[in-house]
């Protein structure tokens, strides 16, 4: 009598899911309008770098935002540099797979979103900013991203 014995898969589970590092690089890009915005303001940006700053301030939801209600130079830049800070604990929440920081995204998330919402309504609609922080959203509640982003003690009672 022979057995037959299952294939196992020997390939180790990836801590971090994929979209993990989708969401970091967008964020990464959101740092970037903010930089670049800070730059913009407290000089005179050329050539691509000008390019660049209107694009990724049009398409940033946040620094877009912070733009439209904030007037002064000096006010801007310290907005600005508060956005980065808040990106980089996010990224760094995210890295580690905390739960606050999925929180805080999803936050974000839904200000970025009723401001696109605010945006469209107004007659300048961003639909690319608005299409990707839909995704986020839906990501961000898909079942296996609630798991891996769930309360430590949660875990171990499962």
């Amino acid at each position: 009598m022979t057995e037959k014995t299952a294939a196992t898969d020997l390939r180790e589970i990836p801590r971090r899911p994929f979209g993990v590092y989708a969401l970091v690089f967008i964020l990464l890009l959101g740092m970037s309008a903010a930089i670049l915005e800070i730059a913009r303001v407290q000089t005179q940006l050329v050539g691509i770098w000008a390019e660049a700053d209107d694009f990724l301030r049009d398409h940033s939801g946040m620094v877009s935002l912070a733009g439209h209600l904030i007037k002064d130079p000096r006010l801007l830049t310290i907005v600005n540099s508060a956005i980065i800070l808040i990106w980089v604990l996010i990224i760094a929440g995210l890295w580690l797979l905390q739960r606050w920081a999925w929180l805080l995204l999803m936050i974000v998330t839904g200000i970025t979103l009723t401001y696109s919402l605010y945006r469209y309504f107004a007659g300048n609609p961003d639909y690319a900013s608005m299409i990707i922080n839909m995704a986020v959203a839906f990501y961000l509640n898909d079942h296996s991203v609630q798991r891996t982003f769930a309360r430590r003690e949660q875990q171990a009672e499962v």
